[in-house]
């Protein structure tokens, strides 16, 4: 209340700071311990206190780091963009994700994009058929990584015609430098309601025949994929989750979406969607 009261005009600012860092140290000791305990086994003995005050300095460092994020870059995110050209943009997660690794390890970060038709959004026909392409381009090729990103907006122009007719959801992840393998990669998944729907679009689609026009002729210089179609070999079940109790929702048949409400408390369910 002290240093509310006085601001940063005196110098009790610097004893909030001395604490603070006071609590990280312990922090850091305690969270050793921790680790400690674990790997001996002994996690169960830990009294609650210590796990409980090491839960509390977690999440008070979450939310002033993503109080600062949310505060700087993501204003920054829209600056960029606002001066990038149209066709270009920059992206920045709203909230922190699990740390699966870094570089040094063979871990490298990348960005994916979901598209749904609107009138997919409440289809209630399961996907039977799926289209897989990993692309992976030499990481030096700028000219081929244009000419793919290019196709790739030109293809999800034309998923969101009005009378695109098929498709459940593409999902699109590219990943810009993978250092150990020396390449950019591109992996794209699509799902249809049938093997039909999905052949007549790749039979018509303008982007479709440009990808494959620029593969024959030679003018993607590095640019190789593997292009993969899965069919389910039996039916499918899609599965809900209760907002109330928590209880997996599923229709009785196997093929049939899953009911709104929940069989057990009827709960409204999440709505999950097919894909």
């Amino acid at each position: 209340v002290g240093l509310l009261a006085s601001g940063f005009g005196s110098l009790s600012w610097l004893a909030g700071l001395g604490f603070l860092a006071h609590l990280s140290i312990l922090a850091a000791r305690n969270r050793l311990a921790l680790h400690d305990a674990s790997e001996a086994g002994r996690f169960a003995d830990v009294p609650l206190h210590i796990i409980g005050a090491q839960a509390l300095w977690d999440r008070v460092r979450f939310l002033l780091g993503i109080f600062i994020w949310k505060l700087i870059v993501l204003r920054m995110q829209d600056l960029v963009n606002m001066l990038l050209p149209r066709e270009l943009r920059v992206f920045a997660s709203d909230t922190a994700f699990p740390n699966v690794g870094c570089s040094e390890d063979g871990t490298y970060l990348g960005v994916a994009a979901h598209f749904a038709p609107r009138k997919a959004r409440g289809q209630k026909q399961m996907p039977q058929y799926f289209v897989c392409n990993v692309g992976q381009i030499c990481q030096n090729a700028l000219p081929d990584m244009q000419r793919t990103m290019n196709t790739l907006i030109d293809v999800w122009r034309e998923f969101q015609e009005p009378d695109m007719k098929g498709l459940l959801a593409n999902v699109v992840a590219v990943f810009p430098d993978v250092h150990d393998q020396s390449v950019a990669k591109e992996i794209n998944l699509s799902a249809w309601e049938s093997a039909k729907d999905a052949h007549n679009w790749y039979v018509k689609s303008p982007g479709h025949k440009n990808a494959l026009f620029q593969h024959s002729s030679g003018i993607l210089k590095t640019f190789g994929n593997l292009l993969a179609s899965l069919e389910p070999m039996g039916g499918m079940r899609h599965q809900d989750r209760c907002r109330q109790c928590s209880r997996l929702v599923e229709a009785h048949e196997i093929g049939v979406v899953a009911p709104l409400r929940c069989g057990f408390c009827g709960g409204h369910t999440f709505r999950y969607p097919l894909f």
